[in-house]
């Protein structure tokens, strides 16, 4: 029998190396420009040392003092609102009884302001809200004594007519 040729074995072809196509290149990408600095914030001042005691402590004798003064100008002073609303009255007032009546009021108002005079003779019951806190300690006396204290020196100082004399109640 004859023996069968062999085939040659196919040579492994070379590998040749194939030059790669210049790849595009992406543009580049510019870096933002840096904006400016922001100036600088001017420092905060320091804020004052908190007292050692969370406590405030309000002399007794402020508190009269200042309630005796608020007493007069509650009878002396109209606020402004009051004598706006009393100018814009008599103005649209028909009656010349009625124009004649605001009238009076400005200028009782005025006198009252200027000669430290009470606005009327009913100067009516002293009503005092107060606002203190809990973190407050009256010192010097006491709260209600205080306050009454500054009722009974205003009254006095301020010449106002006493129209109650005893507890209401």
């Amino acid at each position: 029998m004859p023996k069968a040729k062999k085939k040659p074995k196919a040579k492994p072809k070379k590998k040749t190396a194939r030059k790669a196509a210049p790849k595009k290149m992406k543009a580049a990408k510019r870096p933002a420009p840096k904006k400016a600095p922001k100036p600088a914030k001017p420092a905060k001042p320091a804020r004052p040392a908190k007292p050692a005691s969370p406590v405030r402590e309000i002399d007794a004798k402020k508190i009269a003092d200042a309630v005796a003064r608020l007493s007069k100008e509650a009878n002396f002073d109209l606020e402004k609102d009051v004598l706006a609303a009393l100018k814009s009255g008599q103005g649209a007032e028909a009656s010349p009884v009625g124009r004649e009546i605001f009238s009076q009021l400005l200028e009782n108002a005025e006198i009252a302001r200027t000669e430290r005079m009470p606005i009327c003779q009913d100067t009516g019951l002293a009503v005092v809200f107060v606002d203190i806190g809990q973190d407050a300690h009256v010192t010097g006396g006491n709260l209600d004594e205080a306050i009454n204290e500054g009722v009974r020196r205003g009254y006095l100082e301020g010449y106002l007519r006493k129209s109650v004399l005893g507890d209401p109640l």
